[in-house]
C-alpha cells in the first residue's frame, strides 16, 4: 500500500493554467529516472495535452538520461522547439535559459513540476509533502486498527490532488493582436 500524489491530475492542472494564462506552446524537459519513477504519469499526462492541441502548439518532449542531463542536450531541445514555458523539476534550467540569452519569465516560462513550497520562489504543482505524509499515517493506523500485516493481496494507492502555487517564474501572456506578449504587473 502506498500515498503519493496524483501526478498525472497536476500535469493536466499545470496545463490547464499556463493555457489560461496564455502560453501555447508547452515543453516538458525532465530526465528519464524522474519520469520511470512515477510510472511514467508527467510524460502520459502531457503527451494526452498534446495531442488535444493544434499541430502548431505541440512539442517534443526533452526525456533523457540521467547522466546526460545537463546545459548541452537541454539548449539543443530548447533551440528545436521554442516552447513558451518549461515544466520541470530542475531549477538548473533557469540559468541554462538565461545562458541561452532567455529571462524567466519575461522571455520564457518555468513550471517546477515539485515546488518545494507555497512561498512563491517558484510557480509550479505544490505537491503538499505534510498532508502526503498525514494521509500515510492515517492508512498505517487504518492497516494496525484492522490487523493486516505482510504484503497486501491487493496493493492500494491513495493519490492524493496537487495544488498550482503562483510564483516569480511566470507571468501571463495576452494576446494584443500581434503574437503573445507579457502583461504589466
Amino acid at each position: 500500500n502506498r500515498v503519493t500524489s496524483h501526478r498525472f491530475q497536476a500535469m493536466r492542472m499545470a496545463v490547464g493554467r499556463l493555457r489560461s494564462l496564455g502560453y501555447e506552446r508547452l515543453g516538458l524537459a525532465i530526465d528519464a529516472n524522474q519520469d520511470s519513477r512515477v510510472d511514467h504519469e508527467w510524460t502520459a499526462a502531457f503527451e494526452w495535452e498534446q495531442r488535444h492541441t493544434t499541430a502548431k502548439q505541440r512539442t517534443h518532449v526533452l526525456l533523457t538520461d540521467q547522466d546526460r542531463w545537463g546545459e548541452a542536450i537541454f539548449g539543443r531541445w530548447f533551440k528545436a522547439e521554442h516552447p513558451q514555458a518549461i515544466l520541470g523539476y530542475d531549477p538548473s534550467i533557469i540559468a541554462w535559459l538565461k545562458n541561452l540569452g532567455r529571462r524567466v519569465p519575461e522571455d520564457v516560462g518555468f513550471v517546477h513540476l515539485w515546488a518545494p513550497d507555497q512561498t512563491g520562489q517558484y510557480a509550479g504543482i505544490y505537491h503538499n509533502p505534510p498532508s502526503l505524509g498525514m494521509a500515510a499515517v492515517n492508512l498505517l493506523i487504518g492497516m494496525i486498527q484492522r490487523n493486516e500485516s505482510g504484503l497486501p493481496e491487493t496493493p492500494q494507492t491513495l493519490l492524493l490532488n496537487a495544488s498550482w502555487v503562483d510564483g516569480a517564474t511566470l507571468t501571463p501572456l495576452k494576446d494584443m493582436g500581434q503574437g503573445l506578449i507579457r502583461r504589466d504587473k
